[in-house]
């Protein structure tokens, strides 16, 4: 029996490495220059901008609503998306035009089919870290060669992830960086909901955006995704949920110190413009934003109870609300982060985190 269960075991082992010949995939592929692979990706984005048209579904209040599909015509038609007037681009460069992502001054083309914003307009963009609560559907741009006219290639998309009712919100950190980088330029819209059916979303956030494979998964295969794939992805901006990556009680959002909607963490001789301290550390993944040895969360302190200092411990919030809430009879609502000098209310004061000389 001892010899029988030898030659068994030989011969699975042999099976098993006679399935795993040298031209399966199981990893990575080889890696390419950033700079070279991105000119080959541009080029065909653009030359598919130039050669196809896109249709766009208004159809508010149902699911359907901005869904688009693309058709090919032929090289610059009148109706192709390189000459559509919601065609632009986005560079991903610093605050002082340096490209510093892969050191490649990566552009993303993307139609804004709509803003969004709900129909009071009122709705804030997220910022590239950030949740969004979103819809879309993925496709990857690819040559082919018709076997009726071989040396001709033309490029043709395929379709492989589609998600029309999203379950969950999606961190823009944790995504491919060309999301990041485009879901900022879109707002939120409204919903409404009835017991037993999905939300209903309006005035939501709408568009398309072309991806290099830089910006999306490079050398690496996703299952249905060839590695170097240029990405196509249309989507939909329902909601945003504001992050505090630092835990520090200062929402990341707020943590953008010059505005842009965009935070970064850069090289140590690059200027950054959303890192108070200087320590390569940008505000929204520091502890202790003004370098002075006093926690950001601990100098935002204050008790429930201003006239009982050893009651329960609160932080404020950043920005006071218009108005108190009588609801809350020992917190004062209207109250945001002071200066050192104890302003509470001054828009653009230096808040006491901020301000290394405040103990």
């Amino acid at each position: 029996m001892n010899l029988m269960h030898k030659l068994f075991s030989l011969l699975f082992l042999s099976l098993l490495i006679a399935s795993c010949g040298p031209d399966d995939d199981i990893g990575p592929a080889p890696l390419r220059d950033f700079q070279v692979q991105y000119n080959a990706d541009i080029a065909d984005i653009e030359s598919f901008l130039k050669t196809h048209t896109i249709t766009v579904v208004d159809n508010p209040g149902f699911v359907d609503d901005q869904d688009v599909t693309y058709t090919k015509v032929a090289e610059m038609d009148p109706t192709c998306m390189w000459l559509d007037s919601r065609l632009t681009s986005r560079d991903v460069v610093d605050p002082n035009g340096r490209p510093y992502f892969h050191n490649v001054a990566y552009k993303i083309y993307y139609l804004k089919l709509r803003e969004g914003g709900g129909a009071a307009n009122d709705k804030l963009a997220p910022c590239n870290v950030d949740a969004v609560l979103t819809s879309y559907s993925g496709s990857y741009i690819f040559k082919y060669t018709d076997p009726a006219t071989p040396g001709i290639e033309e490029l043709r998309t395929f379709g492989f992830e589609t998600v029309p009712y999203p379950q969950a919100n999606l961190n823009l950190e944790a995504v491919i960086r060309g999301w990041s980088e485009i879901y900022p330029q879109f707002r939120p819209g409204d919903f409404t909901s009835v017991a037993g059916e999905p939300l209903n979303f309006t005035d939501f956030g709408a568009g398309v955006m072309f991806i290099p494979s830089g910006l999306g998964y490079f050398n690496g295969s996703q299952s249905a995704i060839p590695a170097y794939s240029p990405l196509i992805f249309s989507f939909k901006l329902y909601d945003i949920t504001r992050l505090d990556q630092d835990g520090d009680g200062i929402p990341s959002w707020l943590e953008d110190i010059d505005g842009d909607g965009y935070l970064r963490v850069l090289a140590a001789d690059w200027d950054n413009p959303d890192d108070t301290d200087g320590d390569l550390a940008p505000d929204y993944l520091d502890l202790d934003d003004d370098g002075d040895n006093v926690l950001t969360i601990v100098e935002n302190r204050r008790p429930l109870d201003p006239n009982n200092p050893d009651q329960t411990i609160t932080t404020y919030p950043y920005q006071g609300a218009a108005v108190d809430d009588p609801s809350t009879p020992f917190i004062d609502e209207s109250l945001g982060v002071p200066s050192c000098s104890g302003d509470y209310t001054t828009p653009n004061r230096l808040r006491k985190y901020l301000d290394p000389t405040c103990h």
